[in-house]
């Protein structure tokens, strides 16, 4: 049996991890608040646009445009993988990294190409070998606008350059109130719909917007993978820190308990030497 000492230190260590899981959790919680907030507002743009792009794309005047074309060599695909900069989610970055791992089973590894956000996935792959064309740390699952310009650059750039089988993007996105799953999305090439059963009358020409509708959408298909990806991630962490603060509560009521057995223990030790002593001197 523990002495009543050593409980009394493992009660004090058992209260501090609560009170820290504790203030983790609502860090993530006001964290993922905010995340959200940024994408209702991101992602319904983005569908219109999505939509608006496909409108274009389905117009019977045949265009081009380099990121609409299919890469006809062997070369492998570029895989961007957002995954967090720290631990404490559970099995958030265990779910990417996997997800990563199976997309690319069917490829030799010197064909592949990784563009990593977040430290997780980008020591796992550097330790594996993997080529990596930029990696991004140190976010803390917090969104900037400048970071989703540099990503869009860095892929689209290296999807001119090494001329690939096409770019996707593998993060984490909620399905439920506790539930989330791994995605694969295709970013490029763009795949063109058939043409349209309506026909819609663009000013200025499809042409002449295709450029810049592009760009844009590119843009938002990043800031919205990269805010479905973070709000995840917070959801993942609030969730591991709510158990951890769980099981750190059952934990400090056992040892309470133990505590309070230990001191009726002793305190009926020490009646049952009182009252032996007493009568030992009465005979």
């Amino acid at each position: 049996m523990h002495s009543l000492k050593q409980i009394k230190s493992r009660l004090r260590t058992v209260n501090n991890i609560k009170k820290l899981t504790h203030g983790l959790e609502m860090i993530s919680v006001s964290k993922l608040k905010r995340q959200r907030q940024l994408l209702s507002s991101a992602q319904a743009y983005a569908d219109r646009l999505s939509g608006f792009l496909q409108d274009i794309l389905s117009d019977e005047r045949p265009l081009t445009h380099p990121f609409l074309e299919r890469a006809s060599g062997s070369q492998g695909p570029i895989v961007c993988l957002i995954t967090s900069d720290t631990g404490l989610c559970g099995s958030y970055n265990r779910l990417v990294i996997e997800a990563t791992e199976r997309f690319l089973s069917d490829h030799d590894t010197d064909s592949v190409f990784l563009v990593t956000v977040g430290k997780k996935g980008f020591i796992y792959f550097k330790k594996n070998n993997f080529k990596i064309l930029r990696s991004i740390v140190g976010l803390n699952g917090r969104y900037s606008d400048t970071v989703a310009f540099e990503l869009v650059d860095t892929l689209a750039e290296n999807f001119l350059f090494h001329q690939p089988c096409g770019v996707y993007l593998v993060y984490a996105k909620i399905t439920g109130v506790s539930s989330y799953k791994a995605v694969v999305e295709k970013l490029l090439n763009i795949e063109t719909p058939g043409l349209a059963s309506v026909r819609h009358i663009f000013e200025p020409a499809p042409d002449a917007l295709l450029t810049e509708l592009i760009s844009h959408y590119l843009f938002y298909k990043i800031k919205v993978t990269l805010l479905q990806a973070f709000c995840c991630e917070h959801q993942c962490r609030a969730v591991a820190m709510g158990e951890s603060t769980q099981n750190a509560q059952g934990l400090f009521e056992t040892l309470v308990t133990q505590r309070n057995k230990l001191r009726q223990y002793n305190i009926t030790k020490e009646i049952i030497e009182i009252i032996s002593s007493v009568e030992a001197l009465r005979q």
